[in-house]
């Protein structure tokens, strides 16, 4: 089974642009909550990351994807 890799969100939210505020504005959460996501403190829930992935223009699976991409 793959695990969440936090650093992905990071990856991607940095690259659209979106700071971590303005990300959990649009999500309807904290800043801190982001940041739990990016560290690795929590993973999100699944109706979080489907709203993740939905934001950031991707599926869900890339957030546990297994590749030698450096984001993991």
């Amino acid at each position: 089974m793959n695990k969440f890799r936090p650093k992905r969100v990071a990856f991607l939210r940095e690259a659209r642009g979106y700071s971590q505020a303005g990300m959990a504005r649009m999500l309807d959460v904290s800043r801190t909550t982001v940041w739990h996501w990016e560290v690795g403190k929590y993973p999100p829930t699944t109706d979080h990351l489907q709203a993740i992935a939905d934001l950031l223009d991707t599926y869900p699976g890339f957030f546990f994807a297994e590749g030698d991409d450096g984001k993991q």
